[in-house]
């Protein structure tokens, strides 16, 4: 049984024989009921099916983050699962059957704002590390934005309200067991009614030293 909402020429909601009703993203939308599958999936079928899983579980540390960072990304598609669009169809290089995922080369963040013209990561202790940032154009109510993602344990540490983007640095605290890990780092700027965002920028990878290890340093310019 399914339940028409709006007049007999508006969307349903439901099954009504072989059809499924529902509501996206303010479309009403039908999809054919999903039959079983009685063979295995193979080939570019599962090539694909593998492509797409690496996707979603890359990101599903990041949906909280991606709520806002793919905000208004189109009409009909925002949060995780725009990001996961646009990290298949841009973060793969290669080609098939030899593709391979490139962190580089994904968006955590998509927006107009500008993004910054040089970004500086320092890790001066075990427990600390520093961003620094500078140029581009910005509004006074702008904020930082920040993932630091490690791909070991598929987790990760952000932040969607850090400092002001005038003070140009944001210091964040480190839990110890990404004591000598590698981490991802990627920065991006939101505005603080969260309606505007930059794209993000990806700043790296970098180990975390061990608490006696010297600091490490590298510079990105805007890409």
């Amino acid at each position: 049984m399914a339940i028409i909402k709006k007049g007999l020429l508006g969307g349903f909601s439901g099954k009504v024989g072989p059809v499924v009703g529902y509501r996206a993203m303010g479309q009403d939308l039908m999809r054919s009921k999903a039959k079983p599958r009685t063979s295995p999936a193979v080939g570019k079928e599962l090539y694909n099916r593998n492509k797409f899983r690496t996707a979603h579980q890359w990101l599903l540390p990041l949906i909280d983050f991606l709520r806002l960072g793919f905000q208004d990304y189109a009409p009909t598609f925002a949060g995780f699962v725009a990001a996961k669009s646009y990290l298949l169809r841009n973060a793969f290089t290669g080609k098939y059957p030899n593709q391979v995922f490139n962190p580089a080369l994904t968006l955590l963040s998509y927006g107009t704002l500008d993004q910054s013209d040089t970004a500086e990561v320092s890790v001066p202790s075990a427990d600390k590390m520093i961003l620094r940032w500078s140029g581009g154009e910005y509004e006074y109510n702008e904020r930082c934005m920040y993932v630091i993602y490690h791909p070991e344990s598929t987790t990760a540490l952000f932040e969607t309200a850090g400092n002001q983007r005038r003070f140009g640095k944001a210091t964040i605290r480190l839990p110890k067991y990404l004591s000598g890990q590698n981490v991802l780092v990627y920065l991006a700027f939101t505005t603080d009614d969260r309606k505007n965002r930059s794209k993000s920028q990806f700043l790296g990878e970098f180990t975390i030293p061990q608490p006696a290890d010297q600091p490490l340093h590298r510079n990105r310019k805007k890409r």
